[in-house]
C-alpha cells in the first residue's frame, strides 16, 4: 500500500479524481453506529473468541427493517454513488476477516458499480482465474473480477 500515493498522483495526472476508502474505517464505523462497543468491553473477559466474533459479524449485518445500517449498505452506497471522473480504490480488505467475507461484497455490488472500482483483495493465485483469500482459504470459484498484479 505504500503505493497509493504515487498511483494517486499519476491518476490524478491522467484526469481521475482519486478516492481512497478503507474498509476496516468503513467497518469501524458501523461498529460505531452500533453502540455496542462498551458491552463488548464489558463482557469480552468472560467471552469465547467465537462469541466476540459472533457480535461483530452481527453488528456489521444489515438488519432487515432497523434504522442502522450494516458494512454491505455502507459499502454499496459507497460504489453506486455516481460521481464523474472518480476511480474508487477499498484498501484494507484483510482486516475484514474472520467478521465478513469479501465474497459477500463482491455479490452485492455486482452490477451495482457506477464508477470505476479497484479492491485491493489479499490473497494468491490459484490457477489462472482464482484467488484464495488470504492465503488459506480455500479457492473461490465465484471470484469473477479480474486479478491485476505479480503471479506468485
Amino acid at each position: 500500500m505504500r503505493s497509493l500515493p504515487r498511483w494517486r498522483a499519476r491518476l490524478a495526472e491522467d484526469g481521475w479524481r482519486v478516492q481512497i476508502r478503507s474498509l476496516a474505517d468503513l467497518m469501524w464505523s458501523v461498529i460505531d453506529t452500533s453502540g455496542r462497543w462498551e458491552n463488548w468491553l464489558e463482557a469480552e473477559p468472560d467471552s469465547s473468541a467465537g462469541e466476540v466474533i459472533g457480535a461483530v459479524r452481527d453488528a456489521l449485518q444489515t438488519k432487515q427493517g432497523s434504522a442502522r445500517t450494516g458494512l454491505a449498505s455502507a459499502i454499496l452506497d459507497l460504489v453506486s454513488s455516481p460521481e464523474q471522473g472518480r476511480l474508487l480504490l477499498l484498501t484494507d480488505a484483510a482486516l475484514l476477516h474472520p467478521f465478513f467475507r469479501v465474497r459477500a461484497i463482491e455479490s452485492l455490488v455486482q452490477d451495482r458499480v457506477v464508477s470505476p472500482t479497484v479492491l485491493f483483495y489479499p490473497g494468491e493465485r490459484a490457477g489462472q482465474f482464482g484467488l484464495r483469500f488470504l492465503g488459506f482459504y480455500a479457492e473461490d470459484p465465484n471470484y469473477r473480477s479480474n486479478i491485476i498484479g505479480e503471479r506468485t
